[in-house]
């Protein structure tokens, strides 16, 4: 009679019901389930491999996938999750994908062969783990259906339109966009509208001109409507060359020998808010002027 898990056998796939005892690499083994439920323990073997999403295609390293799974019995495609916390529904697109196994070398697998990758690392969490414990601190996109991508919008400004014409906003100062209707909150005529809390204080709230705008994750760009964007997040303030250059010249006047020019900096870097914050935290750090500390101190902690 013929044996049905010979072929598997000889690929090196494990066809007990369980992972192979085989030895561990020195960061990661990823198990690898396959749609006839068979397991395989492996290590990277495929340098990268390419996925295809409804906003375009990306080339994801092996070594920055965290979970590979079926997005659903009724759904065609996968679920995608890499170490960077981005999460987002994909098909594979290479036509095969190779891993080691450190008991029978090389297997290669197809894309329709795959039920799931998981990576196991012998760190209990990555440095850019998930939101669990806290919020991403990258920047980071949100679409409606869930999945979310490391990232920012790669465009000079966003432009909302309001009665006087098109108010540009550049998408590094904006803090958080929101998607109104993801909200439930209602819109006020037949357009999506956002709104934008803004680094610094205020926002503005309107319909956007642009139609589709450019996400440039760190895996490949993107071609996002805006009517699929829930929200946009940029947890730290992405602070201009130019500004850069005028808060160092403040924070050198905190210990300016003029008492005036000392307040005027400290006034001047106070308006500045959390666009100042990096830049306090390392003076702070590397001072050796009591004034100039105690100064940035007392700005930090009304941030």
């Amino acid at each position: 009679m013929r044996d049905p898990n010979k072929a598997a056998r000889a690929a090196g796939l494990d066809t007990s019901g369980g992972p192979r005892d085989a030895p561990r690499g020195p960061d990661v083994t990823y198990l690898v389930e396959t749609f006839e439920g068979n397991r395989l323990r492996t290590q990277k073997g495929s340098e990268s491999f390419g996925v295809a999403t409804q906003w375009g295609e990306m080339t994801v390293p092996v070594e920055e996938l965290k979970r590979l799974y079926l997005a659903g019995e009724d759904t065609p495609g996968y679920w995608v999750e890499l170490t960077d916390s981005s999460r987002f529904r994909a098909f594979v697109r290479d036509s095969e994908l190779a891993m080691k196994s450190d008991l029978f070398g090389t297997v290669t697998l197809a894309p329709h062969q795959v039920r799931r990758i998981v990576a196991v690392r012998r760190e209990s969490r990555t440095r850019d783990d998930d939101l669990d414990g806290g919020d991403l601190v990258r920047p980071h996109i949100v679409l409606g259906g869930g999945d979310l991508f490391v990232g920012r919008i790669d465009l000079d400004a966003l432009h909302f339109l309001g009665p006087g014409g098109a108010v540009p906003q550049p998408p590094s100062q904006i803090r958080h966009l929101h998607n109104l209707l993801e909200g439930g909150e209602p819109a006020i005529g037949d357009g999506l509208r956002f709104r934008a809390d803004v680094w610094g204080g205020g926002h503005v709230t309107g319909e956007l001109q642009e139609l589709v705008v450019p996400v440039q994750t760190t895996r490949g760009r993107l071609q996002v409507p805006v009517r699929d964007l829930a929200d946009v997040h940029v947890p730290t303030p992405i602070v201009p060359e130019v500004l850069q250059v005028r808060m160092r010249e403040l924070v050198r006047d905190l210990g300016h020998p003029d008492w005036e020019k000392r307040e005027a900096a400290t006034i001047s870097l106070a308006e500045l808010g959390e666009l100042a914050k990096s830049a306090l935290e390392r003076v702070v750090r590397e001072t050796k002027d009591p004034e100039v500390e105690r100064r940035a101190r007392r700005l930090l902690d009304k941030l």
